[in-house]
């Protein structure tokens, strides 16, 4: 469980796997702002905890304050994407969009999509878009077996709704597998605070659910335990070939 506002954003936790800016990325009292003026092409901000996920398991990232703004033809999106350590490396994501063309100049909606990588190039399979026009929310990847449900919630309530549900794989998540996007096509821009992420699976590893102040305090102890020992103070001590090469 990492509450953004309360916790913060640690780099033992959490890494930040593509941003074109450093500041794209904000911890404020209220949360982790990220921002994003886009360009041509696709431009991301992604962020990943540092956790490795094993068999049946829940993940909930919680958000609030979304802006989304996109000329012709472009789109801001905001998702939650689990990528499965198998052949295929299969994606599945819920996302949360806004989108600009000839039939609605500001569409807000709900969409799911699952990637699969063949040899002969991706396969993508997204779901239809649900309308939905709430600016704060939660997005749910559940996994039970070989199956995965995609779900939504608006603002702060805990009712979910069940969007779509599509057989996949048991394979794990490793670590840097799930990731938080935040996504422009074209000159777009968007801004989201995103609140809180909570997993939970049968089997969590990795360095974002390890206390890392006793890691370290058990290997300072450890290190005391060891008899030999060779100091060298490079101010006091000469260089000398008989210890360095």
């Amino acid at each position: 469980e990492h509450d953004f506002a309360r916790d913060g954003f640690p780099s033992d936790r959490f890494s930040i796997l593509q941003a074109q800016s450093g500041e794209a990325f904000a911890p404020r009292s209220d949360g982790l702002h990220v921002a994003l003026l886009g360009a041509q092409g696709y431009r991301n901000a992604m962020f990943a905890p540092l956790v490795e996920i094993h068999g049946d398991f829940d993940v909930i990232a919680t958000y609030e304050k979304i802006e989304m703004e996109s000329p012709f033809d472009g789109s801001s999106s905001v998702f939650l994407q689990a990528t499965l350590s198998n052949q295929l490396q299969s994606e599945c994501a819920v996302m949360r969009r806004q989108t600009n063309d000839k039939v609605d100049p500001d569409q807000q909606f709900h969409q799911t999509v699952v990637v699969h990588k063949e040899p002969t190039g991706e396969r993508r399979n997204y779901s239809r878009a649900m309308p939905n026009e709430a600016f704060a929310g939660s997005l749910r990847l559940a996994r039970r077996g070989k199956m995965v449900h995609f779900l939504v919630a608006d603002g702060d309530s805990t009712q979910f709704r069940l969007i779509r549900t599509e057989e996949l794989a048991e394979d794990h998540v490793s670590s840097g597998g799930l990731k938080l996007f935040n996504q422009t096509k074209g000159p777009a821009q968007m801004l989201v605070v995103w609140k809180s992420l909570s997993i939970r699976a049968e089997k969590l590893s990795g360095l974002a659910v390890e206390d890392s102040r006793e890691v370290v305090a058990t290997l300072d102890r450890q290190r005391a335990a060891l008899p030999p020992r060779l100091t060298h103070d490079f101010a006091r001590d000469r260089l000398t070939p008989e210890r360095f090469s």
